[in-house]
Protein backbone atom coordinates (compact mmCIF):
# COMPACT_ATOMS: atom_id res chain seq x y z
CA UNK A 1 0.00 0.00 0.00
CA UNK A 2 1.04 3.56 -0.60
CA UNK A 3 2.32 5.47 2.38
CA UNK A 4 -0.04 8.28 3.43
CA UNK A 5 0.69 11.77 4.75
CA UNK A 6 -1.04 10.80 8.01
CA UNK A 7 1.35 7.89 8.55
CA UNK A 8 4.35 10.20 8.14
CA UNK A 9 2.78 12.75 10.49
CA UNK A 10 2.31 10.05 13.10
CA UNK A 11 5.91 8.87 12.63
CA UNK A 12 7.43 12.32 13.22
CA UNK A 13 4.84 13.65 15.69
CA UNK A 14 3.81 16.68 13.65
CA UNK A 15 0.55 17.97 12.25
CA UNK A 16 -0.65 16.49 8.97
CA UNK A 17 -0.84 19.97 7.39
CA UNK A 18 2.79 20.65 8.31
CA UNK A 19 3.96 17.39 6.74
CA UNK A 20 1.89 18.01 3.61
CA UNK A 21 3.26 21.54 3.12
CA UNK A 22 6.87 20.47 3.54
CA UNK A 23 6.63 17.44 1.25
CA UNK A 24 4.81 19.38 -1.46
CA UNK A 25 7.11 22.43 -1.18
CA UNK A 26 4.09 24.68 -0.78
CA UNK A 27 5.92 27.07 1.52
CA UNK A 28 5.43 27.90 5.16
CA UNK A 29 7.74 29.31 7.84
CA UNK A 30 9.28 26.03 8.96
CA UNK A 31 12.72 25.66 10.45
CA UNK A 32 15.36 23.55 8.76
CA UNK A 33 15.22 21.19 11.73
CA UNK A 34 11.48 20.62 11.20
CA UNK A 35 11.99 20.04 7.47
CA UNK A 36 14.69 17.45 8.09
CA UNK A 37 12.49 15.76 10.68
CA UNK A 38 9.69 15.34 8.13
CA UNK A 39 12.00 14.23 5.31
CA UNK A 40 13.73 11.62 7.47
CA UNK A 41 10.36 10.23 8.63
CA UNK A 42 9.17 10.06 5.01
CA UNK A 43 12.32 8.18 4.05
CA UNK A 44 11.89 5.69 6.89
CA UNK A 45 8.30 5.05 5.85
CA UNK A 46 9.29 4.52 2.21
CA UNK A 47 7.28 7.48 0.97
CA UNK A 48 7.49 8.46 -2.72
CA UNK A 49 5.91 11.82 -3.58
CA UNK A 50 3.14 11.68 -6.18
CA UNK A 51 4.10 13.46 -9.36
CA UNK A 52 0.42 13.55 -10.24
CA UNK A 53 -0.05 15.97 -7.36
CA UNK A 54 2.38 18.35 -9.02
CA UNK A 55 0.51 17.79 -12.28
CA UNK A 56 -2.80 18.82 -10.72
CA UNK A 57 -1.26 22.03 -9.38
CA UNK A 58 0.54 23.01 -12.59
CA UNK A 59 -2.08 21.46 -14.91
CA UNK A 60 0.79 19.90 -16.88
CA UNK A 61 2.25 16.42 -16.65
CA UNK A 62 6.00 16.55 -15.88
CA UNK A 63 6.74 14.62 -19.06
CA UNK A 64 7.71 15.16 -22.69
CA UNK A 65 6.14 13.21 -25.52
CA UNK A 66 8.30 11.92 -28.38
CA UNK A 67 6.37 11.15 -31.55
CA UNK A 68 8.33 9.03 -34.05
CA UNK A 69 7.37 6.85 -37.05
CA UNK A 70 9.48 3.93 -35.75
CA UNK A 71 12.31 3.04 -33.40
CA UNK A 72 13.97 0.33 -35.51
CA UNK A 73 16.00 3.04 -37.27
CA UNK A 74 19.35 3.41 -35.42
CA UNK A 75 19.09 7.20 -35.71
CA UNK A 76 15.67 7.36 -34.00
CA UNK A 77 16.72 4.92 -31.26
CA UNK A 78 19.95 6.78 -30.49
CA UNK A 79 18.22 10.16 -30.53
CA UNK A 80 15.59 8.86 -28.09
CA UNK A 81 18.39 7.62 -25.83
CA UNK A 82 20.02 11.05 -25.82
CA UNK A 83 16.73 12.88 -25.23
CA UNK A 84 15.71 10.58 -22.37
CA UNK A 85 18.98 11.03 -20.48
CA UNK A 86 18.96 14.82 -20.79
CA UNK A 87 15.28 15.20 -19.90
CA UNK A 88 15.73 12.94 -16.87
CA UNK A 89 18.31 15.43 -15.58
CA UNK A 90 15.51 18.03 -15.75
CA UNK A 91 13.19 15.72 -13.75
CA UNK A 92 11.05 15.10 -16.83
CA UNK A 93 9.79 11.70 -17.93
CA UNK A 94 9.57 10.63 -21.58
CA UNK A 95 6.48 9.16 -23.22
CA UNK A 96 7.01 7.57 -26.65
CA UNK A 97 4.24 7.40 -29.22
CA UNK A 98 4.37 5.29 -32.39
CA UNK A 99 1.49 5.48 -34.92
CA UNK A 100 -0.24 2.20 -35.68
CA UNK A 101 0.63 2.69 -39.36
CA UNK A 102 2.29 5.24 -41.62
CA UNK A 103 -0.90 7.04 -42.64
CA UNK A 104 -1.46 10.71 -41.82
CA UNK A 105 -4.62 9.73 -39.94
CA UNK A 106 -2.74 7.40 -37.59
CA UNK A 107 -0.05 10.02 -36.98
CA UNK A 108 -2.64 12.68 -36.18
CA UNK A 109 -4.47 10.31 -33.83
CA UNK A 110 -1.27 9.63 -31.88
CA UNK A 111 -0.52 13.35 -31.71
CA UNK A 112 -3.99 14.14 -30.32
CA UNK A 113 -3.58 11.37 -27.77
CA UNK A 114 -0.39 13.04 -26.53
CA UNK A 115 -2.16 16.38 -26.20
CA UNK A 116 -4.86 14.81 -24.01
CA UNK A 117 -2.18 14.10 -21.39
CA UNK A 118 -1.38 17.82 -21.03
CA UNK A 119 2.33 17.18 -21.50
CA UNK A 120 5.01 19.70 -20.64
CA UNK A 121 6.47 19.43 -24.14
CA UNK A 122 6.37 17.50 -27.40
CA UNK A 123 9.21 16.42 -29.72
CA UNK A 124 8.31 15.25 -33.23
CA UNK A 125 11.07 13.13 -34.79
CA UNK A 126 11.62 12.10 -38.40
CA UNK A 127 8.54 13.62 -40.02
CA UNK A 128 8.18 16.25 -42.71
CA UNK A 129 5.66 19.06 -42.20
CA UNK A 130 3.28 17.42 -44.68
CA UNK A 131 2.92 14.37 -42.39
CA UNK A 132 1.19 16.36 -39.64
CA UNK A 133 -2.14 18.01 -40.42
CA UNK A 134 -2.13 21.79 -40.18
CA UNK A 135 -4.97 21.85 -37.64
CA UNK A 136 -3.32 19.19 -35.48
CA UNK A 137 0.00 21.05 -35.48
CA UNK A 138 -1.61 24.39 -34.62
CA UNK A 139 -3.56 22.74 -31.79
CA UNK A 140 -0.36 21.17 -30.46
CA UNK A 141 1.58 24.43 -30.59
CA UNK A 142 -1.28 26.20 -28.84
CA UNK A 143 -1.33 23.76 -25.93
CA UNK A 144 2.32 22.83 -25.30
CA UNK A 145 5.91 23.50 -26.35
CA UNK A 146 6.64 21.74 -29.67
CA UNK A 147 10.04 21.04 -31.25
CA UNK A 148 10.65 18.98 -34.38
CA UNK A 149 13.81 17.11 -35.36
CA UNK A 150 13.87 16.86 -39.14
CA UNK A 151 16.00 17.02 -42.27
CA UNK A 152 14.85 20.57 -42.96
CA UNK A 153 13.29 23.44 -40.99
CA UNK A 154 9.51 23.44 -40.56
CA UNK A 155 7.71 26.71 -41.35
CA UNK A 156 6.38 28.42 -38.18
CA UNK A 157 7.50 25.56 -35.90
CA UNK A 158 10.72 25.25 -33.88
CA UNK A 159 13.06 22.79 -35.59
CA UNK A 160 16.45 21.20 -34.99
CA UNK A 161 17.90 20.01 -38.28
CA UNK A 162 21.13 19.00 -39.96
CA UNK A 163 22.51 20.18 -43.28
CA UNK A 164 22.26 17.47 -45.92
CA UNK A 165 23.89 19.61 -48.60
CA UNK A 166 26.95 20.19 -46.40
CA UNK A 167 27.07 16.48 -45.52
CA UNK A 168 27.08 15.53 -49.21
CA UNK A 169 29.85 18.09 -49.78
CA UNK A 170 32.00 16.55 -47.03
CA UNK A 171 31.54 13.07 -48.52
CA UNK A 172 32.35 14.15 -52.08
CA UNK A 173 35.43 16.13 -51.05
CA UNK A 174 36.71 13.23 -48.91
CA UNK A 175 36.36 10.73 -51.76
CA UNK A 176 37.98 13.10 -54.26
CA UNK A 177 41.02 13.58 -52.01
CA UNK A 178 41.39 9.78 -52.12
CA UNK A 179 41.56 9.90 -55.91
CA UNK A 180 38.01 8.77 -56.71
CA UNK A 181 36.92 10.44 -59.94
CA UNK A 182 33.75 8.42 -60.52
CA UNK A 183 31.42 8.39 -57.52
CA UNK A 184 28.09 6.57 -57.44
CA UNK A 185 25.04 6.91 -55.20
CA UNK A 186 22.76 4.54 -53.29
CA UNK A 187 19.41 6.36 -53.24
CA UNK A 188 15.79 6.32 -54.33
CA UNK A 189 14.93 9.89 -53.37
CA UNK A 190 15.02 12.48 -56.17
CA UNK A 191 15.77 15.39 -53.83
CA UNK A 192 18.73 13.62 -52.22
CA UNK A 193 20.00 12.61 -55.65
CA UNK A 194 19.90 16.26 -56.69
CA UNK A 195 22.03 17.30 -53.70
CA UNK A 196 24.79 14.82 -54.55
CA UNK A 197 24.65 15.69 -58.24
CA UNK A 198 25.10 19.39 -57.41
CA UNK A 199 28.12 18.70 -55.20
CA UNK A 200 29.79 16.55 -57.86
CA UNK A 201 29.19 19.22 -60.50
CA UNK A 202 30.64 21.82 -58.16
CA UNK A 203 33.99 19.99 -58.17
CA UNK A 204 33.94 19.39 -61.92
CA UNK A 205 32.55 15.85 -61.87
CA UNK A 206 29.13 14.41 -62.62
CA UNK A 207 26.66 11.79 -61.42
CA UNK A 208 25.63 9.62 -64.33
CA UNK A 209 22.26 7.88 -64.27
CA UNK A 210 23.99 4.50 -64.61
CA UNK A 211 25.90 5.24 -61.38
CA UNK A 212 22.73 5.67 -59.29
CA UNK A 213 21.95 2.39 -57.54
CA UNK A 214 18.40 2.39 -56.19
CA UNK A 215 15.61 0.12 -55.16
CA UNK A 216 12.09 1.25 -54.33
CA UNK A 217 11.65 -1.45 -51.67
CA UNK A 218 14.98 -1.40 -49.82
CA UNK A 219 14.59 -4.72 -48.04
CA UNK A 220 17.56 -6.79 -46.90
CA UNK A 221 17.57 -9.14 -49.89
CA UNK A 222 17.15 -6.30 -52.37
CA UNK A 223 20.16 -4.24 -51.30
CA UNK A 224 22.21 -7.40 -50.70
CA UNK A 225 21.54 -8.62 -54.24
CA UNK A 226 22.35 -5.19 -55.67
CA UNK A 227 25.69 -5.33 -53.86
CA UNK A 228 26.46 -8.73 -55.35
CA UNK A 229 25.69 -7.56 -58.87
CA UNK A 230 27.73 -4.41 -58.34
CA UNK A 231 30.78 -6.49 -57.36
CA UNK A 232 30.90 -8.27 -60.73
CA UNK A 233 29.92 -5.30 -62.89
CA UNK A 234 32.65 -4.69 -65.49
CA UNK A 235 32.22 -0.92 -65.47
CA UNK A 236 31.33 0.74 -62.16
CA UNK A 237 32.30 3.64 -59.86
CA UNK A 238 35.21 3.18 -57.45
CA UNK A 239 33.19 4.77 -54.60
CA UNK A 240 29.56 5.26 -53.56
CA UNK A 241 27.75 7.60 -51.19
CA UNK A 242 24.68 6.27 -49.35
CA UNK A 243 21.94 8.25 -47.63
CA UNK A 244 20.73 5.21 -45.68
CA UNK A 245 23.21 3.39 -43.37
CA UNK A 246 21.07 0.19 -43.24
CA UNK A 247 20.94 0.10 -47.04
CA UNK A 248 24.70 0.72 -47.21
CA UNK A 249 25.36 -2.12 -44.78
CA UNK A 250 23.30 -4.62 -46.75
CA UNK A 251 24.79 -3.44 -50.05
CA UNK A 252 28.31 -3.82 -48.62
CA UNK A 253 27.50 -7.32 -47.36
CA UNK A 254 26.43 -8.37 -50.84
CA UNK A 255 29.51 -6.77 -52.40
CA UNK A 256 31.81 -8.66 -50.00
CA UNK A 257 29.91 -11.93 -50.45
CA UNK A 258 30.63 -11.84 -54.18
CA UNK A 259 34.37 -11.42 -53.59
CA UNK A 260 34.60 -7.63 -53.63
CA UNK A 261 36.94 -5.85 -51.22
CA UNK A 262 36.18 -2.73 -49.20
CA UNK A 263 37.90 -0.31 -49.48
CA UNK A 264 40.46 -1.90 -51.85
CA UNK A 265 37.89 -2.26 -54.66
CA UNK A 266 35.12 0.05 -53.45
CA UNK A 267 34.90 2.90 -50.93
CA UNK A 268 31.61 3.63 -49.13
CA UNK A 269 30.60 6.79 -47.25
CA UNK A 270 27.21 7.10 -45.51
CA UNK A 271 25.11 10.06 -44.41
CA UNK A 272 24.92 9.36 -40.70
CA UNK A 273 26.62 9.97 -37.37
CA UNK A 274 25.32 7.26 -35.04
CA UNK A 275 27.23 4.92 -32.76
CA UNK A 276 26.12 1.95 -34.87
CA UNK A 277 28.25 3.24 -37.77
CA UNK A 278 31.36 2.50 -35.73
CA UNK A 279 30.04 -0.70 -34.15
CA UNK A 280 29.14 -2.32 -37.48
CA UNK A 281 31.08 -5.33 -38.74
CA UNK A 282 32.60 -2.94 -41.26
CA UNK A 283 33.01 0.48 -39.53
CA UNK A 284 31.58 3.01 -41.97
CA UNK A 285 33.03 6.37 -42.91
CA UNK A 286 30.20 8.81 -42.18
CA UNK A 287 29.26 12.43 -42.85
CA UNK A 288 26.41 14.00 -40.91
CA UNK A 289 25.28 15.83 -37.79
CA UNK A 290 26.26 13.86 -34.65
CA UNK A 291 23.12 12.45 -33.03
CA UNK A 292 24.35 13.39 -29.56
CA UNK A 293 24.62 17.03 -30.61
CA UNK A 294 21.16 16.88 -32.18
CA UNK A 295 19.75 15.57 -28.88
CA UNK A 296 21.51 18.30 -26.91
CA UNK A 297 20.27 21.03 -29.27
CA UNK A 298 16.73 19.62 -29.12
CA UNK A 299 16.55 19.72 -25.32
CA UNK A 300 18.03 23.23 -25.21
CA UNK A 301 15.48 24.44 -27.76
CA UNK A 302 12.65 22.66 -25.92
CA UNK A 303 13.58 24.45 -22.69
CA UNK A 304 13.32 27.81 -24.44
CA UNK A 305 10.01 26.81 -26.03
CA UNK A 306 8.64 25.72 -22.63
CA UNK A 307 9.66 29.03 -21.08
CA UNK A 308 7.92 30.91 -23.90
CA UNK A 309 4.84 28.72 -23.43
CA UNK A 310 4.62 29.68 -19.75
CA UNK A 311 4.91 33.34 -20.71
CA UNK A 312 2.16 32.90 -23.32
CA UNK A 313 4.47 34.28 -25.99
CA UNK A 314 4.93 33.13 -29.61
CA UNK A 315 8.02 31.06 -30.22
CA UNK A 316 9.55 29.54 -33.35
CA UNK A 317 13.29 29.08 -33.68
CA UNK A 318 15.39 27.12 -36.17
CA UNK A 319 18.62 25.46 -35.02
CA UNK A 320 21.01 23.93 -37.54
CA UNK A 321 23.60 21.40 -36.40
CA UNK A 322 26.61 21.33 -38.73
CA UNK A 323 27.75 17.95 -40.10
CA UNK A 324 31.09 16.32 -39.38
CA UNK A 325 33.13 13.70 -41.24
CA UNK A 326 34.44 10.64 -39.41
CA UNK A 327 36.82 8.50 -41.47
CA UNK A 328 36.68 4.77 -40.77
CA UNK A 329 37.59 1.56 -42.59
CA UNK A 330 35.07 1.73 -45.44
CA UNK A 331 36.93 4.39 -47.46
CA UNK A 332 40.41 4.29 -48.98
CA UNK A 333 42.50 5.20 -52.00
CA UNK A 334 40.96 4.76 -55.42
CA UNK A 335 41.96 1.48 -57.13
CA UNK A 336 41.90 3.32 -60.46
CA UNK A 337 45.41 4.66 -61.10
CA UNK A 338 45.79 8.08 -62.64
CA UNK A 339 47.80 7.77 -65.87
CA UNK A 340 51.45 8.71 -65.42
CA UNK A 341 52.98 11.69 -67.16
CA UNK A 342 53.89 10.82 -70.77
CA UNK A 343 57.62 10.02 -71.23
CA UNK A 344 59.91 12.82 -72.31
CA UNK A 345 60.14 12.96 -76.09
CA UNK A 346 63.33 11.48 -77.55
CA UNK A 347 65.77 14.02 -79.06
CA UNK A 348 65.68 14.47 -82.77
CA UNK A 349 68.18 12.30 -84.78
CA UNK A 350 70.31 15.37 -85.68
CA UNK A 351 70.73 16.22 -82.01
CA UNK A 352 71.72 12.63 -81.22
CA UNK A 353 74.38 12.68 -83.95
CA UNK A 354 75.95 15.89 -82.64
CA UNK A 355 76.09 14.46 -79.13
CA UNK A 356 77.84 11.31 -80.44
CA UNK A 357 80.49 13.38 -82.28
CA UNK A 358 81.20 15.51 -79.20
CA UNK A 359 81.56 12.40 -77.06
CA UNK A 360 84.02 10.86 -79.57
CA UNK A 361 86.14 14.04 -79.67
CA UNK A 362 86.33 14.13 -75.89
CA UNK A 363 87.45 10.49 -75.83
CA UNK A 364 90.27 11.21 -78.39
CA UNK A 365 91.58 14.10 -76.29
CA UNK A 366 91.72 11.91 -73.24
CA UNK A 367 93.79 9.27 -75.08
CA UNK A 368 96.32 11.84 -76.37
CA UNK A 369 96.90 13.11 -72.83
CA UNK A 370 97.64 9.61 -71.68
Amino acid sequence: MAVTIQQIADACGLAKSTVKNILSSQGGAYSEQTRQRVLEAAKRCGYEPSRLGRHFRSRRLPAVGVLAPELTDPFAAELLDGLTRRLAAMDLEVMVGLPLDSSAGATGERLRSFLSWRLGGLVIVGYGPEAIGREDLERAMGSTAVVTVADEAWPSCSTVHGDRQAAARLAVEHLQTLGHQRIGLLADDNEKTRLVREELERVGSELGDRDIVGKADADADGWFDLGKRFAVAPDRPSAVFAWSPPAAGRFAAGFLAEGGRIPADLSIVVHSRTRTDEAAGLPLTAAGAPVDRLAEATVDLLQRAMAAQKADGPFAEQVRVEPELIVRRSSGRSPVQVPAEPPTARPEPRTEKIRSLLAAQWTDKQRKRE
